[in-house]
């Protein structure tokens, strides 16, 4: 459950940069940070490299996002964007049958919320809705196929097979979507 990791996480650097509130640039940050999750190599299938995403979040000003003051605990809520991120990653979460909220779920919730920081981050880079919710759920059933297919002894390691499999079988997946969007044309 990497997800709730990288919301908790989310509250260090709101602290550190004094902020009055955790915005989707902090999320989204913590969630890079973490360094090994399904959204980071999520992402590396779509060719958006986490560095850049490093890069655009200090490009960011957290108190765009943010509404109000911290209380006077050094208390940090959640400002109404990363809530609704948050609201999001949830719901994405039950759309695909999960019982569990991870980074995958996150990352679409993030993309998803029109108003933060960091979806618009995201957007920039290229993560779009549908392609990446297509990739999460094609990443995940690899990843239960490789664990179905992987012995035990070479299972120790499940992020190196991972991010193989995903280079490995996902790109064309990807490449023959998005060709198949294209002809589609943006009504879909």
């Amino acid at each position: 459950m990497a997800g709730p990791r990288a919301a908790r996480r989310g509250r260090r650097p709101a602290r550190a940069d004094s902020a009055p509130q955790v915005t989707t640039a902090h999320l989204l940050g913590a969630m890079v940070a973490e360094g090994t999750n399904l959204a980071l190599h999520v992402l590396k299938v779509l060719e958006i490299d986490p560095a850049r995403i490093d890069r655009g979040l200090r490009d960011t000003d957290p108190a765009a996002e943010s509404a109000g003051s911290a209380a006077e605990d050094r208390s940090v809520l959640y400002s109404p964007t990363a809530a609704a991120a948050l609201e999001r990653a949830a719901s994405e979460a039950v759309g695909l049958g999960h019982n569990y909220v991870g980074c995958e779920h996150l990352l679409l919730g993030l993309i998803a919320e029109p108003d933060g920081a960091a979806g618009q981050l995201l957007r920039d880079l290229g993560a779009e809705l549908r392609l990446t919710r297509r990739t999460v759920s094609a990443a995940l059933a690899g990843y239960v196929h490789l664990r179905a297919q992987t012995p035990a002894p070479a299972a120790s390691h499940p992020e190196r097979a991972l991010a193989a499999a995903l280079q490995q079988h996902l790109q064309p997946l990807v490449r023959r979507v998005e060709q198949l969007e294209r002809r589609m044309g943006p009504g879909l």
